[in-house]
């Protein structure tokens, strides 16, 4: 199995020297790094040319946001299988020797990804497996060897309102890829866009699971309200493209509008606690009044009379 590491990056001179370091580490090494610098202005180039690895295959473009440049690093791998990793992440020694494993015990499956920890200045204490809702994992308990588990059944409706599946852990076909249409370019800058592409992914294949976190994700100080405002308008975004735009998720639209009114209802109760106005009478907009929760609601109402009040 040969695999194409692919990388996105923007100004990330600071950290992608340990992000190769960690992909250079692997009991299983990758075949190539493909990195697409997204118009960085610092001196990533520079790092990465230090490195001095003939496996890496570096291209330079316009900025165009991360999933544009990360579609263009897919589009350039040369191999079957693409790993993707972004450049401030890191990988443990096993993580791809593992997830080959995954996928070689289950034949016709065509992605698998694997838990991760987080590190960095705004780091959470617990995995991301250990976060999820104790009522995901039990559904597939039967399924589990080990560490290693192999969903039979399709995960699309599983992961609609919790998704354990975060690109840097991910390894998946480039013929899949290539057969749910990746990234639409217009999304590139969205927050969550990722996250489409696994839902498409779910409703085409099976997917194996390592349930030890080989991946260490950065998470950088910042606005957390902020932060998360924009990832579920993002979410919202997305859900509506689908349900309204992608065919093969005409099935699902019960499902979708339900996961949307959960979202806005949520978004609600966060942004208006937050006093965020504008992001509560934003996300209601994504869903008819009547699914709103009485909650919801009201912080809708009181939202507009903040504008109104503000305006006089």
């Amino acid at each position: 199995m040969k695999i194409s590491a692919v990388i996105p990056t923007y100004n990330r001179a600071d950290t992608i020297g340990e992000t190769l370091e960690s992909i250079f580490s692997q009991t299983l090494p990758v075949s190539e790094i493909v990195i697409i610098d997204d118009g960085s202005t610092d001196n990533t180039a520079s790092v990465i040319k230090a490195v001095g690895s003939p496996l890496i295959s570096y291209h330079r473009i316009e900025n165009s946001g991360v999933e544009f440049a990360r579609g263009t690093a897919i589009r350039n791998a040369s191999h079957e299988w693409i790993a993707p990793i972004d450049s401030d992440d890191i990988w443990e020694p096993d993580h791809i020797e593992r997830l080959v494993e995954a996928i070689s015990s289950n034949p016709g499956t065509a992605y698998a990804f694997s838990n991760f920890y987080e590190f960095g200045s705004a780091a959470k204490r617990d995995t991301k497996f250990n976060r999820m809702d104790t009522l995901w994992w039990p559904e597939f308990h039967e399924e589990a060897s080990g560490e290693l588990i192999a969903f039979s059944r399709p995960l699309y409706t599983s992961i609609l309102n919790q998704n354990p599946i975060f690109t840097t852990c991910s390894l998946y076909s480039k013929e899949l890829y290539e057969q749910v249409g990746g990234i639409h370019n217009q999304f590139s800058r969205t927050p969550a866009a990722d996250a489409q592409l696994v839902r498409k992914c779910a409703l085409e294949t099976t997917f194996a699971c390592d349930l030890k976190p080989t991946v260490g994700i950065r998470k950088h100080g910042g606005n957390f309200s902020s932060d998360s405002a924009k990832t579920n308008i993002g979410r919202l975004c997305l859900l509506d493209y689908e349900r309204r735009h992608e065919p093969m998720f005409v099935a699902y639209a019960k499902e979708i509008a339900s996961a949307m009114a959960s979202t806005v209802n949520s978004t609600i109760m966060g942004a208006f606690s937050w006093r965020d106005f504008a992001t509560v009478r934003e996300a209601a907009s994504f869903v008819p009044f009547s699914t709103l929760s009485n909650a919801a609601k009201l912080r809708l109402i009181l939202s507009h009379l903040a504008l109104l009040f503000k305006k006089q």
